[in-house]
């Protein structure tokens, strides 16, 4: 029954996930050439470079809502609520901590912002306050982080993107009516302050609706809890500064080196590639607090098969998005933003590869932490972050944006991307046949089909837009008839007749 109980939520929580995702994915589609031509494009990359520097406030978490999360999700056998209540109490002050500094930080930091863009005496007092307002909107998602790790922990995901979804909506529609007002800039971050103080709310009441045991406690809160948090913490915090350095630090190069108008065209002619891979992030977040719970009761042979499949699946997604990328992103971003806003096929072909690699990565990357193996995880992360920044700002300099795309496919390609795998190939004891038997050879099966798409939709007509929808539609469907007769075994076809898959019996 409990197994069951894991099963479905977890397919419960990839269908939200992708349904969430695809409302969120259109709205932001129809949003941004409205906020384009409301601010322009030298505003609107000005406003993606603050997104970058606000995000860097998201250092001040230390870890906590992963490792609140593992724990949370690794006490799901347990009775009470003793542990979940004991983490949850002690990372909310935390969380809220954070956010009063942040907002603080956020006073200091805006300053200097217009300053390190260039931005010209007439446009630094509108850029400061955007800044200032932007890193206000962040600080309130902290608290709001704790009740995510709650939701995730206890597999409840379906909720949490739910919440999430209603989160972008409202926000969105902010957007719309503060710039039909004529705020311009200043009302992207209004919009943000006012989405996430309701959201703060929602989160909370959801959070006391889905989990009854859940309760802040004051007598659980003490120095040792905090201590035995920040031990995991600590290490989480490093390895997500590292990521942040691969991440998010390309608009930062390109609006210093580059100017921030090119900071929009390399913005969105990524959007697709980006999209595409937090998608599939998206699987592995939904995918973690059952490994959680396996890890807890020591069911390791399941989780063996667990890593296998979800390692078939996520490769064949990751091969998808860079055929999809290199046949259409394109005339997508020229039917979307004009083709003035597209940075070219190469650096579309360097996105892809660049993609698929991170996509490797983070997978193995989520079951080594899971297992709690988060200080090889941090130390790779933190030199694959040195080196991509460090070429990054050589290659920009030496051949434009597109340098800068290299700077991330070399980085990942020299650290993380062969050292995860091999790493959690070992600790979970998956052997040569077992990935070729398992992974390689359905996956062979599956790239020939793509490379026939391929050819086959290289020289499709797509002058217009109703034929490049039709060739969207025609290859999604290719991909997915193909990839249930190709990629899938038959226990695994059982999926649509009997959920047991992801967390096998036997």
């Amino acid at each position: 029954m409990e197994k069951d109980n894991r099963t479905s939520r977890f397919f419960r929580g990839v269908l939200s996930s992708y349904v969430t995702r695809a409302l969120t994915v259109v709205t932001g589609f129809i949003i941004t050439p409205f906020v384009l031509r409301h601010i322009g494009q030298e505003y609107y990359g000005i406003w993606v470079a603050i997104g970058q520097v606000t995000g860097y406030f998201g250092m001040l978490d230390l870890g906590l809502t992963g490792s609140a999360r593992v724990l949370i999700s690794r006490s799901q056998h347990e009775e009470g609520g003793e542990t979940l209540n004991t983490v949850f109490s002690n990372t909310i002050i935390l969380h809220t901590l954070v956010a009063v500094l942040t907002m603080a930080a956020g006073a200091a930091v805006s300053f200097y912002v217009p300053g390190f863009f260039r931005i010209s005496s007439s446009s630094a007092d509108l850029v400061w306050k955007t800044a200032l307002l932007a890193a206000v909107g962040f600080s309130i998602s902290f608290p709001i982080r704790t009740f995510k790790a709650v939701l995730g922990g206890t597999q409840h995901i379906a909720t949490q993107k739910w919440t999430e979804l209603a989160n972008y909506l409202l926000q969105t529609m902010a957007i719309v009516g503060l710039l039909e007002t004529g705020l311009g800039l200043l009302a992207l971050p209004l919009a943000a302050v006012l989405a996430n103080s309701v959201s703060l709310l929602l989160f909370y009441l959801i959070g006391r609706i889905q989990v009854p045991l859940l309760r802040f406690r004051m007598d659980l809160v003490s120095r040792d809890r905090v201590r035995n948090i920040f031990s995991l913490s600590f290490w989480w915090f490093l390895s997500s500064l590292g990521v942040l350095f691969v991440n998010a630090t390309d608009y930062l190069v390109i609006g210093r080196t580059l100017g921030p108008a090119l900071v929009t065209v390399y913005a969105l002619t990524y959007r697709l590639a980006g999209l595409g891979r937090t998608q599939i992030f998206e699987m592995d977040r939904v995918l973690m607090p059952g490994v959680g719970d396996l890890i807890g009761r020591q069911e390791f042979d399941k989780l063996k098969k667990v890593f296998l499949s979800s390692t078939k699946v996520l490769l064949a997604l990751g091969l998808t998005l860079a055929v999809f990328l290199l046949l259409f992103n394109r005339h997508i971003v020229r039917f979307w933003v004009g083709e003035d806003n597209f940075a070219g096929q190469g650096i579309t072909m360097v996105f892809a590869l660049a993609v698929f690699q991170m996509i490797v990565s983070h997978h193995c990357s989520s079951f080594l932490s899971s297992f709690l193996k988060l200080k090889s995880l941090a130390l790779v992360r933190w030199t694959e972050g040195v080196v991509n920044l460090s070429l990054s700002i050589y290659l920009a300099q030496e051949i434009g944006m597109i340098g800068v795309a290299l700077g991330t496919l070399v980085a990942g390609a020299l650290t993380s991307a062969w050292y995860f795998p091999r790493k959690i190939c070992r600790l979970l004891s998956v052997t040569l046949a077992d990935l070729s038997r398992e992974v390689v050879f359905p996956l062979f099966r599956f790239s020939l089909l793509l490379f026939g798409l391929a050819l086959l939709f290289a020289e499709a007509d797509k002058s217009s837009l109703f034929m490049l929808l039709l060739d969207l539609a025609t290859f999604a469907l290719s991909t997915i008839v193909g990839g249930y007769f190709l990629l899938l075994s038959p226990k695994e076809k059982k999926i649509f007749r009997r959920p047991g898959i992801i967390f096998p019996e036997g």
